[in-house]
């Protein structure tokens, strides 16, 4: 209850007009199915003004409950058959193929290399055990032949990858599609990337999956609003995704089935309904 609550408040705050005539519209068809009933039934003297507070309230109540943010949205990719579902959900836990953002080395070091609560240390704790050795590996097998350069650092990998390198790690009938985003000071180890890095790497991971998923459904986070240090806004990072697979779709097949996985508190401050509309053919 309490989240409907929420939901409803962002969604008359971020629409207040929309909330207005959504409730003429509800008092108006409530009119027109409830008054001939009325008249019908020879009610309208007995009921007098109480008939118009229920015909307000109802109007009320139906109008202002449309106006609950989405926690969820479908949105078809024009002359494709690819759907992007966005919706609540926990990327790290998806039975299938998975987009996850990593940086230059692809670090594998819980702690100051690789963030624990950042979703690449998550499938590090989860999928092999915390182990950076075990996943050392298999992100060494998955990069097997990739030109890199030798890099100077005090720990962590000492080979650096160019931006949108992607590693398909394979991980039982699953991939993870770990990707170089971000560049990393060997000092401070703090990351960074731009609006640009994102666009090359959405672009790269496309191609990897075209090449590596046979066609399976794939799912990802919104890339460009955690650690990477680019720090879009929620609605923002979506769109780029929506454009990066528009883009492509010129190029190249895209998948048909795409994920874009987010926290429910996330999901919650992002206008899902104005994105859907403004993606409808």
């Amino acid at each position: 209850m309490r989240s409907f609550v929420n939901r409803l408040v962002q969604g008359v705050k971020r629409h207040p007009y929309g909330t207005l005539l959504s409730i003429f519209v509800a008092y108006a068809t409530a009119w027109t199915v409830l008054e001939p009933v009325v008249s019908f039934l020879d009610l309208t003297q007995s009921l007098g003004s109480a008939r118009f507070a229920a015909f307000l309230a109802i109007a009320f109540a139906i109008g202002v409950g449309r106006m609950a943010a989405q926690r969820a949205a479908t949105i078809k990719i024009p002359g494709t058959n690819a759907t992007v579902h966005v919706e609540e959900g926990d990327l790290v836990s998806f039975a299938g193929h998975r987009i996850v953002s990593a940086n230059e080395y692809f670090d594998c070091q819980l702690g100051r290399h690789v963030a624990k609560e950042s979703i690449h240390g998550q499938i590090i704790d989860h999928e092999f055990g915390g182990s950076a050795e075990l996943f050392e590996r298999a992100v060494d097998v998955a990069l097997e032949g990739v030109a890199a350069e030798d890099a100077s650092r005090s720990s962590g990998r000492k080979k650096r990858y160019p931006i949108g390198t992607v590693a398909p790690v394979h991980h039982g009938p699953n991939i993870i599609f770990l990707v170089a985003l971000s560049h990393t000071d060997a000092n401070t180890l703090k990351a960074t990337a731009t609006s640009s890095d994102l666009w090359h790497v959405l672009r790269s991971v496309w191609e990897a999956v075209r090449v590596h998923s046979n066609g399976r459904p794939v799912a990802m986070a919104l890339m460009g609003t955690g650690n990477a240090g680019i720090g879009l806004p929620y609605t923002k990072a979506l769109e780029f995704i929506l454009l990066s697979l528009l883009d492509e779709s010129r190029r190249n097949t895209i998948p048909t089935e795409i994920r874009v996985m987010a926290p429910a508190s996330v999901i919650a401050s992002m206008d899902l309904g104005t994105v859907e509309e403004s993606w409808k053919v």
